[in-house]
């Protein structure tokens, strides 16, 4: 399996389905609405940068599906730090 700058072929398939969403992932992309946030939402699909984002990528999951009272509920017992509040 050849890597390149785009990632895995399974990653180019997958990511031609986000033509036309606003995404983020491992790095830069061309020929996408692509934006350096940890966390990027639009509409129903969430996308993150990599695994350093795993915590501020579940919390968004959570928020979508349940609701920010949820989201809030569950963050202090996690102890996560502030920058991800």
């Amino acid at each position: 399996m050849e890597m390149n700058d785009e990632g895995p072929p399974k990653a180019k398939t997958f990511l031609g389905i986000l033509v036309g969403y606003l995404i983020t992932w491992f790095s830069s992309l061309t020929g996408y609405n692509y934006k350096e946030d940890r966390v990027v939402k639009d509409g129903t699909l969430i996308t993150s940068r990599g695994p350093g984002t795993c915590f501020e990528y579940a919390l968004a999951i959570v928020e979508a599906l349940q609701g920010k009272e949820k989201r809030d509920s569950i963050m202090p017992p996690m102890l996560l730090p502030e920058s991800i509040k």
